[in-house]
């Protein structure tokens, strides 16, 4: 019976870190929306285990931290992934448009010039891309870095599959019509 109680102790902890999340991020706080998420679930967590070792006769904690950790990462992942998005960026432009569409150069000038010129910043900032009269080139480091992508996805046999393959990336090249 302990096991439940703890888990539903994981459960209701993580609800309350949603609420308490959502209502941070309406407050005017200069802290960015990343560190709170962390801080939150770090101050949520402690909170809610000192309280059900209180409140519980018979508290296991792995159950009740368990279910919460994978929640938590769980709700950090997709909120990751919605902030940082392209894609969602780029639906939320065209909904915003008269008739739900916009030229392909509207497009990318409002979602994806920006983000673009940011990520090649950060990869010299990086130190694994190096602005030349040409354009950019790769450093070593950057080129260490492509090894390990290319590793893993040979690891988890995803070569010719996602984002970071080669192949795809080729193919997505070969069928671009952007400048057509």
């Amino acid at each position: 019976m302990s096991g439940m109680l703890s888990y539903f102790a994981g459960i209701l902890s993580f609800i309350v870190f949603v609420t308490v999340f959502l209502i941070f991020l309406r407050l005017p706080l200069k802290t960015g929306w990343l560190i709170l998420e962390i801080l939150t679930g770090i101050i949520v967590h402690v909170i809610s285990s000192i309280a059900s070792f209180i409140l519980l006769d018979d508290f296991s904690y792995w159950y009740q931290a368990s279910l919460y950790a994978f929640l938590w990462f769980l709700f950090f992942f997709v909120t990751s992934i919605y902030s940082a998005s392209v894609s969602i960026g780029i639906l939320h432009y065209l909904y915003r448009q008269p008739r739900y569409m916009a030229p392909l150069q509207d497009v990318y000038q409002n979602c994806v010039e920006n983000v673009f010129k940011q990520r090649v910043e950060f990869l010299v900032a990086q130190g694994m891309a190096e602005k030349t009269e040409q354009g950019y080139i790769s450093t070593q480091k950057g080129r260490n870095t492509v090894q390990k992508i290319q590793l893993t996805n040979k690891i988890l046999n995803m070569e010719s599959q996602g984002f970071y393959s080669s192949a795809s990336t080729l193919k997505n090249a070969k069928d671009s019509n952007f400048n057509d």
